[in-house]
């Protein structure tokens, strides 16, 4: 629940000062890829222990993003896809389909725009994740940090 409502998500990540919590909905296919850009930017946290000493938010949230990508079967792993590209259709365990309507934009979508972040902006934008409300990620700001 959130504000009361039902969460239509497949997972979330729940961060806390001395231990954070992963929720899996594992009815559904790869619920974990809902918390993967989260756990990213955990891992990068711990790698930076002096306050002030952690790279510009455009390297953050690119890892973080080419980690959510992250794709593993029974077979194989791949990292690097379009981590924000959802399909037409979600299928759960039951292999019951559901139509996903309205999927926003993609990012290799948005980077085959006219317009980009200049190289100066996008380097110089301060972008704070430590209250791990980020919002959207379908950005040029994250299509660009993931490029």
């Amino acid at each position: 629940m959130h504000q009361g409502q039902p969460i239509g998500v497949p997972g979330f990540f729940v961060p806390g000062e001395d231990q954070n919590f992963i929720v899996l909905n594992l009815f559904e296919v790869e619920s974990w890829r809902a918390v993967a850009h989260d756990f990213a930017h955990l891992l990068l946290n711990y790698n930076y222990p002096l306050a002030g000493c952690s790279p510009p938010g455009w390297f953050d949230e690119g890892l973080a993003e080419y980690f959510g990508s992250i794709g593993v079967d029974d077979r194989k792993v791949e990292i690097g896809s379009d981590p924000e590209l959802n399909p037409a259709f979600t299928e759960d365990l039951l292999e019951n389909q559901r139509e996903v309507r309205n999927p926003p934009k993609s990012l290799t979508e948005l980077l085959s725009g006219q317009v980009w972040l200049s190289l100066p902006d996008l380097l110089t934008m301060k972008h704070d994740t430590s209250n791990y409300a980020e919002g959207t990620h379908h950005t040029l700001f994250y299509a660009q940090s993931w490029m």
